[in-house]
């Protein structure tokens, strides 16, 4: 590649390249201002409830099994009547459970994943979930009857922070957009220089050839080259390779004109002889 060349079609065509340059930062800088970005909170519960009295007296209370309150909760978490007290709160947020990994039980877990448009939205989001979720879950314990000593509470062990970029943090698109426009700007200039070429010429990348020599269209064997055209007697140019062909032809009847004459006189001195 000719960078001298490049750089000087560019320099001739600048108002294009520089059009063009100005419009694909434009596009860049708008597309890069428009991508959405979201961000990821997760955090955490453990739901706790005391020990549920002994059936017989005189045996240890029982430990409360609270791992199958999970689906109930997460039930809860991702129901309406939770969801529409979030909407103050811009983005989304998901209530899932927690299962053991090595035998795939379920544990007493709540995880929550709250997804944002900014980091402090998807942590306020998550926080006010479990707040939300916990006095519900005390509301519907204490319809039912649930003495406060013996209701299940959630307790939460991480509270999402720091959140995370969950996507659109890529500047592909936007470097996309920026390429794009201003490659077409340098291919408008170099359409333009092709079809008036005259960058390469005043660098002198053009090369100058004199005139083209024409090869004679017949030539006789060791006799010189004739003109493409031959005069004839009557003013019409007649093409070389004719006239060599009716040179020829008239050498062969001068030859044989000639060795007539010559077997003649042989015969005629042999009848005087005789």
């Amino acid at each position: 590649m000719d960078i001298e060349l490049f750089f000087a079609v560019l320099k001739r065509f600048w108002k294009i390249v520089l059009g063009g340059l100005v419009l694909a930062i434009a596009l860049a800088a708008l597309a890069h201002m428009h991508r959405s970005v979201s961000y990821e909170s997760q955090a955490e519960a453990l739901i706790t409830a005391p020990p549920q009295p002994p059936l017989v007296k005189g045996q240890p209370p029982t430990p409360a099994n609270t791992a199958g309150d999970a689906a109930i909760y997460v039930q809860f978490a991702n129901a309406d009547a939770i969801q529409n007290q979030l909407r103050s709160i811009p983005g989304e947020v998901l209530a899932s459970e927690i299962t053991d990994p090595s035998d795939g039980a379920d544990l007493p877990f709540v995880a929550l994943t709250a997804t944002a448009p900014t980091p402090q939205d998807a942590v306020a989001l998550v926080q006010k979930t479990f707040s939300v979720l916990t006095t519900y879950i005390g509301q519907q314990q204490a319809a039912d009857g649930v003495a406060v000593g013996q209701r299940a509470t959630l307790r939460v062990i991480a509270s999402g922070n720091p959140p995370k970029l969950a996507g659109g943090s890529s500047a592909t698109v936007p470097l996309l957009i920026f390429v794009a426009v201003l490659g077409a700007a340098i291919a408008i200039a170099f359409m333009l220089e092709n079809a008036r070429p005259k960058t390469a010429a005043a660098l002198g990348r053009v090369p100058k050839t004199g005139p083209v020599g024409v090869e004679p269209l017949g030539r006789v064997p060791g006799g010189p080259a004739p003109h493409p055209f031959t005069a004839h007697p009557g003013g019409t140019p007649e093409p070389a390779n004719l006239a060599s062909r009716r040179d020829a032809a008239a050498h062969r009847a001068d030859d044989g004109g000639a060795s007539k004459a010559l077997l003649d006189r042989l015969i005629t001195r042999s009848s005087d002889s005789s």
